[in-house]
């Protein structure tokens, strides 16, 4: 019985690991980039395309300006490749399209259109003084239709200081996956889980009969 179980465990990974994107991984603190300065504004953060560093990035711009304990982060600009999109997040949080498009995930700025269809680059987002928070990030590389495709999901732990000077602290993106918790280092795995339940349910009625 034990070795039926095992079997099935080694046929749902194998199943789940072709079924996945040829680069489909995970990659930690290399692949998000914060620098001082760009396109005439006070910051930039890069984004990596690819899992290979430095292979095909895309940039947003942004200024920050400090106001006792709040800082005013104003998305300015990006790249106009395929682009990124960036969210304001909350640690732990499942950050993935259907959140995104539910309004779980404020918009700080990225290539999106209003409601009345024009094109609108950016937001404010105010944030703690001396306080780590999250952004989340979608970008893609490629593009799918009329638009880019979505296909990358990661985030960023950042910081303002009283100087109005940003620090990173933290990053990770997740390649060719459909989510991502923020946060942690982790991707959920929804369909490996649910196969793995239903062979073990197999194989439990089949030990009961």
């Amino acid at each position: 019985m034990h070795r039926l179980i095992a079997t099935a465990v080694i046929i749902a990974f194998a199943l789940f690991s072709f079924s996945r994107p040829a680069f489909a991984q995970l990659v930690e603190d290399t692949n998000v980039i914060l620098t001082q300065g760009g396109f005439t504004t006070d910051w930039t953060l890069t984004v990596d395309q690819y899992p290979a560093p430095g292979f095909d990035e895309t940039s947003i711009f942004f200024d920050v300006d400090v106001n006792g304990a709040v800082a005013s982060l104003t998305f300015v600009d990006m790249n106009l490749d395929e682009g990124s999109d960036w969210h304001e997040a909350e640690v732990g949080a499942l950050f993935n399209l259907d959140g995104i498009c539910n309004g779980e995930f404020p918009f700080w700025g990225g290539v999106v259109k209003n409601s009345g269809g024009q094109l609108q680059l950016g937001n404010v987002m105010d944030v703690i003084v001396g306080q780590a928070f999250f952004v989340g990030i979608n970008t893609g590389d490629t593009f799918v239709g009329n638009g880019p495709a979505r296909n990358h999901f990661g985030w960023v732990e950042l910081e303002v200081l009283n100087n109005g000077d940003v620090v990173m602290h933290d990053n990770a993106m997740a390649y060719n996956r459909s989510q991502i918790i923020i946060g942690v280092n982790q991707i959920p795995e929804p369909g490996t889980a649910s196969l793995l339940a239903f062979l073990c349910g197999v194989f439990a009625v089949r030990r009961r009969r």
